[in-house]
């Protein structure tokens, strides 16, 4: 089993291993984070366990539909998030990017160089058709991360997203191959 690393400036992006787990929990147990996830509050570790199980099953396979990051601090290797790509069918040659950056990182750039480098992996490496995003219309900052990275709003999905206030609508945003190359 061989797990992709990716890099920026600032960044790596480490294949998620057994340990991050707990670092990832923490994160998204913080108060700051959990208006903006779909998880429960107080937020058990073992969801976090089994939400991620499908990730590392995949790691070891050839034709993966699932990545996951943790993105750590080239300057003193900190934890400061996670990125990942859930897979759709194959013959559709599509993905889905999510991200959570820990709230003591936001406003510092770190989403959009991360997301940048995953796109670069989704369309140089894997050769795939479509990147898409979904964001709860609320998540201004995500949404801004998103429309940086050239990914174009597509529709509302209307109360698709079970949030701890409720149900929220949800934007979708994709960006297509020839979108991503033609910005290069």
């Amino acid at each position: 089993m061989s797990l992709v690393q990716l890099h920026t400036e600032r960044l790596l992006l480490r294949e998620w291993i057994p340990t991050d787990v707990t670092l990832i929990h923490q994160m998204l147990a913080d108060p700051r984070v959990e208006p903006f996830h779909t998880f429960p509050s107080p937020l058990p570790l073992d969801l976090i366990e089994k939400t991620l199980a499908a990730t590392f099953a995949d790691q070891s396979k050839e034709n993966r539909m699932h990545y996951g990051w943790s993105i750590i601090s080239k300057l003193d290797g900190k934890f400061i998030g996670e990125i990942g790509l859930e897979g759709a069918v194959e013959r559709f040659r599509s993905s889905e990017i999510f991200y959570t950056i820990h709230p003591d990182f936001w406003g510092k750039g770190i989403a959009t160089e991360a997301a940048q480098e995953v796109a670069n992996f989704v369309f140089g490496e894997l050769g795939l058709h479509r990147l898409e995003a979904g964001v709860a219309t609320t998540n201004i900052g995500s949404i801004k991360v998103l429309e940086k990275l050239g990914m174009r709003r597509e529709g509302l999905r209307r109360k698709i997203l079970l949030m701890a206030d409720g149900w929220q609508d949800n934007y979708l945003y994709a960006m297509l191959e020839e979108d991503y190359f033609q910005e290069e």
